[in-house]
């Protein structure tokens, strides 16, 4: 059963893709459903005005639940039900959070002020602060040797982190709007974008070695999230309800009507797992064996 009546709305899926947890924007519950037995759990977080976003770990013991106002973090262990850590970060609302592939670094951000603060996880001390002049940031990337952190908010531009020297290292600008999403492909040479913008329709794809744009693909509607697959295509959500797979020509391969503006994402590249959080307060998982299928 899915937070329903959110104005925003976050889902996550598990690394081993038998978890889907989802949450409404000022909602102080987290339902995290399981995809192997068919049973519900609810976790009732203490964060005051509500949470907003929510990730699992990497190694599938905890999920990472932020405050929709006061900058705090709480870590619960799943498989307890118990909450493991609370952690505030000086911020309000924490909209972006993300792991890097080893899960053992957290980077964080939101509003209220210009940085990002990135954590040891699970121990959660402080490994490095970004200081950033968008004070809304709304995506989170780490790149694949774990050197450089990739941005994106409300603004037009997409910033490059050297973590090694904690600078900015290239800024990507141009898309109209705010950006919301971001994703690498599988060797990272690419990344693509999409913005919040509903009147621009379209994803981009980047090089992230020269920083060009290579190519904008009008998609017919505004996108929510963007993700490559493990095949190099592009998977992404629009605001027409549409699940989409392109390929980086711009050819869609397939399209999948869901029914209702979809507001969050999330996709398990390896396995090939999408779950979308829709705005008439329904959770789909879609998978592709062999063929695209959903489940509601």
């Amino acid at each position: 059963q899915a937070q329903r009546g959110a104005a925003d709305a976050q889902v996550a899926l598990s690394p081993s893709g038998k978890l889907v947890a989802s949450t409404s924007y000022y909602s102080k519950n987290v339902v995290i459903a399981n995809r192997v037995t068919h049973s519900t759990s609810i976790l009732t977080t203490n964060h005051p005005n509500g949470t907003f976003a929510i990730r699992f770990s990497k190694d599938n013991h905890y999920l990472v639940i932020s405050s929709a106002e006061d900058g705090n973090i709480e870590i619960w262990n799943v498989n307890t039900g118990a909450r493991y850590r609370k952690v505030g970060t000086g911020m309000e609302a924490l909209f972006a959070m993300a792991f890097n592939d080893a899960g053992n670094l957290l980077a964080v951000a939101g509003t209220g002020t210009s940085k990002i603060l990135v954590f040891n996880f699970p121990a959660m001390t402080l490994q490095y602060t970004l200081a950033t002049d968008n004070s809304n940031v709304r995506g989170l990337l780490f790149d694949q040797n774990d050197t450089r952190l990739i941005s994106c908010g409300n603004n037009d531009k997409i910033r490059f982190w050297n973590l090694g020297t904690l600078q900015l290292e290239k800024t990507l600008s141009g898309t109209p709007g705010h950006v919301g999403t971001i994703d690498l492909n599988t060797d990272g040479t690419l990344l693509t974008s999409s913005s919040y913008d509903a009147t621009t329709n379209q994803l981009k794809i980047w090089s992230t070695t020269t920083g060009d744009l290579l190519r904008a693909i009008s998609i017919g509607a505004g996108v929510s999230r963007t993700f490559f697959g493990a095949d190099n295509n592009i998977y992404c959500t629009d605001y027409n309800g549409n699940v989409q797979v392109i390929d980086q020509s711009g050819n869609i391969l397939n399209k999948i009507p869901i029914g209702s503006l979809i507001l969050y994402a999330d996709f398990n590249k390896t396995l090939k797992i999408l779950t979308t959080f829709s705005a008439d307060g329904n959770i789909n998982v879609l998978t592709s064996a062999p063929v695209w299928q959903e489940y509601q």
